[in-house]
């Protein structure tokens, strides 16, 4: 996936309408983020479109559907002899490549499973394709594979990124995209020479795609407002790069030729086609039956019960200068958190307190606890592991990595401090257990592919006040589900637009979204490296190390809680890199620090309990320097955690975990 438009790896809860209405069937004539390519010899067209790959008429009309929503399928592509399309898919995890016979429809997979293969083209003599995959620590390279033998062959080895590969007409040169030093390139490799830089820009580049006559490129660049434009470039001495289009938006998938003259792409959510001398464009226009249209049944959110602990008698005082409630715009300032048996009993302006101890901890912040909604943990849940965890601030970690019964017990006593525990529901698992958050429709393989469990699960857990989680968009819709994981597949497009897809299916709902945003990219890692916690981990440089990206999305078209299981950093500091990953995508410190303490309290249930600093809720807060409302990074400062009315100082904790705890 492109580092720049690699979305959000988000989990969406749907409030629904209050009660199933009619189906009827839900035709699409738009889609967003789709791409497309026309087959040469008659000029039938393959999009993607929701999961699905679907074959169009060469004068559009009624679009037949070649692969379901079930294999997450995206950027379809034409074998040379028109017999056949590859294509990418999600499925299973990773990202795996695919072919598709036309003439029987099954898919058979060309690439190993659970790995990173993407951007897969053909070279024109049908017998290999060329493919993006990050097997090395460089990131992605460029790699060849012979489809009689199996063999692949890597092409390129930049230290950056390279993606996009596109073979010439004549299968003897090859051009892709570079990502490097926050610079992007467009580089050309000719038969048996250096690659050689055709284009440099400082703001990203996609999709090349070469005219079949070899005489020149077509790509998008973005410009400077942010948005995208159809660039041409003549591969001469020097190279000439010129827009040839604005003012569209254009979705960042290739140009596809049908010859020297004419040619598709997608855009304002549809496919338009043009010859090249015409500067006007006409749309291809097509419809695809996607199914029955039917809203979703009521869901409503309960307040569930957390699992208790042991009730901690006493009074304490925790005097911060400044304190962040979880909800308000503001501070409160020079303010004494009076904490009574585990539970904050008021909040007051500071004073004597006479015999009842306080904790005075100048120029500091009190915020709640952080909650990570979809947190990742180790098989082996040790002590040291728990207090790592709670230093960096998390006070509640959501994970479906774990039983009922480590839910329970983990982490509970004072002796063996660590965030409170909450475990996630498979929903075709019947048993009922406690400490439960949500349920995941997981993907179940049958006779056709991998299919969704629902009806009958679903509406048990639903009575029980649970709202389920889908893998993905496109997953979530087969599901009807209330809860949606995946924002690579939430689609919005370059210039923060959604079309038809998503305005029909979504019909109003308001979206909660789990962030699962931050990657190895992320901007300020090395930062929270450098805090005592992180310094902890022991850590190598971050710095260029995997794929990932900033998401693209439009942040101010929902609201976000935070869950850091996608990207596979170590529990505790990839809950903070979440936080930073928000920031990068426009979200307000404010908003950010909501989505890590009220907003996902309210989520789970137990808004009433934790998320917030007000009387009557459970004591988990954190303690931090600076200002976290003007710089966010200041919430990785972390001086003391309070979890159910217990203190810890950071130093105390980091000191108890070791960093062989943490597998």
């Amino acid at each position: 996936m492109i580092p720049e438009f690699r979305q959000l790896v988000l989990a969406a809860v749907l409030i629904p309408f209050a009660a199933p209405l009619p189906a009827a069937e839900l035709r699409l004539t738009q889609g967003t983020n789709i791409s497309a390519d026309i087959n040469a010899a008659d000029g039938r067209v393959l999009t993607d479109l929701l999961g699905s790959i679907w074959l169009i008429p060469a004068r559009g009309g009624d679009a037949r559907r070649l692969v379901d929503a079930n294999w997450q399928a995206r950027a379809p592509r034409w074998s040379p002899d028109g017999t056949s399309a590859l294509f990418a898919s999600n499925r299973a995890g990773g990202s795996s490549l695919w072919r598709i016979a036309l003439a029987d429809d099954v898919p058979e997979r060309i690439t190993p499973a659970i790995q990173v293969e993407q951007d897969g083209a053909w070279h024109p003599t049908g017998e290999q394709i060329v493919f993006a995959a990050a097997r090395h620590d460089s990131g992605l390279d460029i790699w060849q594979r012979d489809l009689t033998t199996g063999v692949a062959s890597r092409l390129t080895d930049h230290a950056g990124d390279e993606s996009s590969p596109a073979w010439s007409a004549d299968g003897r040169h090859l051009i892709y995209r570079l990502y490097e030093g926050n610079r992007w390139y467009l580089m050309l490799k000719r038969w048996g020479q250096l690659p050689q830089i055709l284009h440099e820009s400082a703001r990203p580049i996609y999709a090349p795609a070469w005219r079949p006559d070899n005489t020149l490129i077509s790509f998008l660049a973005q410009n400077e407002v942010g948005l995208l434009d159809l660039m041409i470039l003549i591969p001469a001495d020097p190279p000439l790069a010129r827009v040839y289009a604005s003012g569209e938006d254009f979705f960042a998938s290739p140009v596809a030729w049908r010859d020297r003259s004419r040619f598709i792409y997608a855009a304002d959510g549809v496919i338009k086609w043009r010859h090249f001398e015409d500067r006007k464009s006409r749309t291809l226009p097509f419809s695809a039956a996607v199914g029955k249209s039917e809203r979703w049944t009521q869901w409503r959110r309960h307040e569930r019960p957390l699992p208790n602990t042991k009730p901690l008698s006493g009074s304490m005082v925790i005097r911060a200068s400044r304190l962040f409630d979880g909800e308000s715009d503001q501070y409160r300032h020079s303010v004494d958190i009076v904490i009574e048996n585990g539970r904050i009993a008021a909040i007051e302006e500071q004073r004597d307190r006479g015999d009842v101890l306080v904790i005075d901890i100048p120029d500091s912040t009190a915020l709640p606890g952080l909650i990570d909604s979809y947190g990742a943990l180790p098989a082996n849940l040790t002590p040291a592991l728990g207090s790592r965890i709670l230093a960096f601030g998390v006070t509640t970690l959501v994970s479906p990595d774990l039983s009922p019964e480590q839910a329970r017990t983990t982490w509970h006593a004072a002796a063996q401090p660590g965030p409170r525990l909450l475990t996630v529901a498979a929903v075709n698992d019947a048993s009922s257990g406690d400490a439960r958050a949500f349920v995941r429709a997981v993907q179940i393989p049958d006779s056709s592919g991998f299919q969704i469990a629902r009806s009958r699960s679903i509406s048990m857990w639903r009575q029980e006040g649970l709202p389920l989680l889908a893998a993905n968009w496109n997953s979530g819709l087969l599901a009807g589900a209330d809860m949606l994981l995946g924002t690579a597949t939430f689609p919005t497009s370059p210039s923060g637009r959604h079309y038809d897809d998503v305005l029909k299916l979504a019909d109003g709902r308001q979206m909660l979204l789990v962030s699962g945003a931050a990657g190895r990219t992320t901007p300020g890692l090395g930062h929270l490296q450098q805090t005592p916690q992180g310094r902890s981990l022991q850590l190598e440089n971050l710095s260029g190390q995997g794929i990932a990206g900033e998401p693209g999305w439009l942040a101010g078209s929902a609201t976000v809680i935070v869950g850091s299981r996608p990207s596979g950093l170590p529990a505790g500091f990839a809950t903070q890199a979440e936080l930073l990953a928000l920031l990068a995508v426009g979200m307000s410190p404010r908003d950010v620090l909501v989505a890590a303490t009220s907003g996902a309290a309210d989520a789970l249930g137990a808004g009433g309990e934790i998320g917030r600093l007000q009387a009557g809720s459970r004591a988990d807060l954190v303690l931090v320097t600076g200002d976290p409302l003007r710089r966010l990074a200041d919430v990785g400062e972390v001086i003391a955690v309070v979890r159910d009315g217990r203190f810890y100082s950071a130093a105390r904790l980091l000191q108890d975990a070791t960093p062989q705890d943490v597998e």
